[in-house]
């Protein structure tokens, strides 16, 4: 008997040790074995009023506030979603809070804009003779707006796109034309002799009083896994739109080319945006509607689709520009517009 009460005494003691505990009010002085005056004083050692330090986490568009409350003691407990959902508040696409993309949004504006600056081009080869000209062949692909100065139109497209080697040997003569997103076609003149298959893009330009997007190049290389819009026209299906993300940097070995059409040896980008045959020298876009890469190669399975995109980065662009001595600037200053009149 003396053995138990002795246990129960330091089970109370233990119980008074405590430096937090959960109790919401005394113990009943009935229950005590002491006088009042002791439970009074033993209750007040027991009993803890926590102390809660709060952090509130504020509600960011659709990603719902919240408050934390922390004792010194250790014991928290959250309040979820205190504060009311904001809304996106997307500008070109993109939630000026958040980040967040709104795809709508942007199809919306590369069908409306972006798609302004995308032509399809061809190179017609003929040998000319003193009364007529018998043509050889033709060789398509795509195009992109990135300039204008004076009524001309500049752009750019792939060397290969305008530069078909058997076909040139066996002409003497090669028109370049251009047809913008609406069907009509110009000629078309190659700048600054710019055809250059190191870097499998060429410069040209043409003449036209019809108002056409120009797209800015974006200012460097975008990091892997960033959203991707490629522009252009494979297998001759024109104003085409497909939708990615960067998947890698890396050299890719062309075949069924001919070095004097297509000759890169640098690491290019890497993307999942399907593109096709004819979709060679168009224009693949980021979130922002800039160009990050002109589109070069890609390899495509037996049944039709996708398996890898590639494009000229657009830091081999502006090396590209200054070997052949064109001065680039951008056009908008980060905003797609069309000249005015």
């Amino acid at each position: 008997m003396r053995k138990r009460i002795l246990l129960v005494v330091l089970a109370f003691l233990m119980l008074a040790m405590s430096s937090c505990t959960l109790f919401d009010g005394l113990i009943d002085d009935e229950s005590s074995s002491g006088s009042s005056a002791t439970s009074s004083s033993t209750s007040d050692e027991i009993k803890h009023e926590h102390s809660f330090t709060k952090t509130v986490v504020p509600s960011i568009c659709d990603q719902k506030g919240y408050t934390r409350n922390i004792c010194a003691c250790g014991y928290e407990y959250i309040d979820d979603f205190i504060n009311p959902t904001a809304a996106h508040t997307f500008v070109r696409g993109i939630c000026s809070t958040c980040g967040e993309i709104s795809f709508a949004d942007i199809l919306n504006l590369v069908s409306t804009e972006a798609m302004k600056a995308n032509v399809a081009v061809e190179a017609v080869y003929s040998n000319k003779g003193y009364a007529f000209s018998v043509e050889m062949g033709k060789s398509n692909g795509s195009g992109v707006i990135i300039d204008y100065s004076n009524g001309e139109y500049y752009f750019l497209t792939n060397n290969h796109v305008v530069y078909h080697k058997e076909l040139a040997d066996k002409s003497n003569q090669i028109k370049y034309y251009v047809t913008d997103y609406a069907g009509n076609k110009y000629l078309a003149t190659l700048v600054l002799e710019s055809a250059r298959a190191d870097y499998d893009l060429a410069l040209l330009k043409f003449t036209s009083q019809d108002k056409y997007t120009v797209l800015d190049l974006e200012e460097g290389n975008k990091e892997i896994g960033n959203m991707v819009v490629s522009l252009g026209q494979p297998q001759g299906q024109p104003n085409t739109i497909t939708v990615g993300k960067i998947t890698n940097y890396g050299r890719v070995k062309i075949t069924g080319s001919d070095v004097t059409e297509c000759n890169v040896s640098f690491d290019t980008l890497h993307h999942d945006a399907y593109i096709n045959s004819g979709s060679s020298g168009g224009a693949l876009l980021d979130k922002e509607l800039n160009v990050i890469g002109v589109n070069y190669a890609g390899a495509i399975k037996d049944d039709g689709t996708s398996e890898g995109s590639y494009a000229i980065p657009v830091e081999k662009i502006y090396e590209y520009f200054k070997l052949i001595g064109y001065e680039y600037e951008p056009f908008n200053n980060g905003q797609q517009s069309v000249p005015q009149a």
